[in-house]
């Protein structure tokens, strides 16, 4: 899998990556161990993740057009409560 494009938190501990293997992947920048992975939800290449500014949100959006929202900060930020 190649890693197309990534963010990095407004935090800075985290970063973004989306793949061609249709998936977004959230990593810990500390560690570099991958948190989540955002799976079956695009049908194409992930061309581009962002973070929102001041909430744990990402998005990610892909060659199929779509663009996903993930709201769930236990898995925006890989921290499980």
């Amino acid at each position: 899998r190649e890693s197309v494009q990534a963010a990095i938190s407004p935090c800075l501990r985290y970063v973004a990556t989306g793949s061609e293997d249709r998936s977004a992947r959230i990593l810990d920048v500390r560690t570099g161990k991958e948190l989540e992975r955002l799976a079956g939800v695009h049908d194409d290449v992930v061309s581009s993740v962002a973070f929102h500014p001041l909430d744990a949100q990402l998005a990610s959006g892909s060659y199929d057009g779509q663009v996903r929202f993930y709201c769930d900060p236990s898995r925006v930020t890989g921290r499980r409560s």
